[in-house]
């Protein structure tokens, strides 16, 4: 194969204010994505997901632990957070959002609300987190729009002004028992998956053949037995950078050998 060099392949990037951190109070430390992500937390019962969902949200550095992992505490202008499990979230937590921000249960007609709520307000940094409710998301065409278009469906440029002048942004954490529960359209759409250890085999197989694809199967499976080797570790997968920034074993770089 010969490819012959033409200048015309100089393509630069066209500015997106979508993407800019500009007005955020912080910008996370990598490898957690900032603004406009689709994110799945994938795992059984009492695999950890749960409680990872909760420390992205509210672990900070306090005066006591100043050495506490910062995510996203605070870097959200808004949350909705729909959850039929929500009695079993703790207090701490729920206290934090407003009462009309919490939502028992999924539907189309509360995600139109939602969206159109977020549209019509001003433009901030929202977030989404469909915690539980894998089996009431699986046909939704609402859904479907926020995960492809999440980079625009809630920014409002009539409410662009001097006071005002950043664009608004869409994040969304979904939680799953099984990463193949989520529907393949929703799936294709991810930033990042992060995934608990499972023993189901076709699942391990969906993961390795949709995502993992990039790594022999040896590697493959040397690379999932050391993310699930420790009680409630995870692998964590950006499917959308290249190789050398793709895996992690919770927050950690994996570096592989040529």
């Amino acid at each position: 194969m010969r490819i012959i060099k033409n200048n015309l392949s100089n393509i630069g990037k066209a500015p997106c204010d979508c993407e800019s951190n500009d007005g955020l109070p912080y910008v996370p430390k990598k490898p957690l994505p900032s603004k406009n992500f689709a994110m799945l937390i994938s795992g059984a019962p009492a695999s950890g997901k749960t409680n990872l969902l909760l420390q992205l949200l509210m672990s900070h550095p306090t005066k006591k632990n100043k050495e506490k992992p910062l995510y996203y505490y605070g870097l959200y202008d808004r949350i909705e957070l729909i959850s039929p499990s929500m009695a079993t979230l703790p207090s701490a937590f729920l206290k934090k959002l407003p009462d009309q921000q919490k939502h028992m249960k999924f539907s189309n007609d509360l995600l139109e609300d939602i969206i159109e709520s977020m549209y019509d307000g001003d433009n901030v940094n929202n977030l989404l987190v469909i915690d539980d409710s894998i089996r009431d998301i699986s046909r939704s065409i609402p859904l479907s729009r926020v995960f492809l278009n999440r980079r625009h469906c809630t920014h409002n440029c009539e409410m662009v002004s001097e006071t005002m002048p950043h664009t608004a942004s869409l994040s969304i954490i979904v939680t799953s028992q099984k990463f193949s529960l989520l529907p393949l359209e929703f799936r294709n759409a991810l930033s990042d998956i992060i995934v608990f250890k499972s023993s189901n085999k076709s699942e391990i197989n969906r993961l390795k053949d949709e995502v993992m694809f990039d790594l022999s199967p040896d590697v493959q499976d040397q690379l999932l037995d050391e993310a699930w080797k420790e009680k409630y570790s995870f692998l964590y997968i950006k499917p959308n950078m290249p190789l050398n920034q793709k895996y992690y074993i919770k927050f950690d770089l994996v570096e592989f050998n040529n």
